[in-house]
């Protein structure tokens, strides 16, 4: 079966809506052929760089597609741009979630001498690590 337009735009909205979806989607090469037949210079093209546009694109990018990204930061009056993924991925939801995890980590290092793990008793944190790691894992 070939893909026609419609079909490919129901698959691409269905594939935002599920990251399992999306791999099921773009899994299958009906995308490149569809893509490549039209004679397009990408695959995929997002329309918004917010966390559901970049986590869609990143995702079809490991599965070997050719993705294209469009976002539009208008700068605060002190001149702040956040660049792709807003203030929801750069300074919001996602690095808090992130940190929060650190902590649950911390916790869990602690509960786990309770059911046989052999731990130092001591446990350190580094803050400039962690947020070299939220970082990476935000601008990944």
């Amino acid at each position: 079966a070939s893909a026609t337009p419609s079909s490919t735009i129901v698959a691409l909205c269905l594939a935002l809506r599920s990251r399992v979806h999306c791999t099921r989607v773009f899994g299958r090469v009906f995308y490149r052929k569809f893509s490549m037949a039209a004679g397009y210079d990408f695959d995929l093209l997002i329309i918004g760089g917010g966390s559901g546009g970049l986590a869609c694109s990143k995702e079809a990018a490991k599965l070997g597609a050719k993705v294209a990204v469009c976002d539009y930061v208008t700068p605060t009056p002190k001149g702040t741009a956040w660049g792709l993924g807003g203030t929801c991925v750069n300074v919001g939801c996602i690095p808090k979630k992130l940190m929060h995890q650190a902590c649950l980590l911390g916790e869990a290092v602690e509960d786990a001498k309770e059911f046989g793990w052999n731990l130092p008793e001591s446990k350190d944190h580094d803050w400039e690590k962690m947020v070299g790691a939220i970082q990476d894992y935000i601008m990944m």
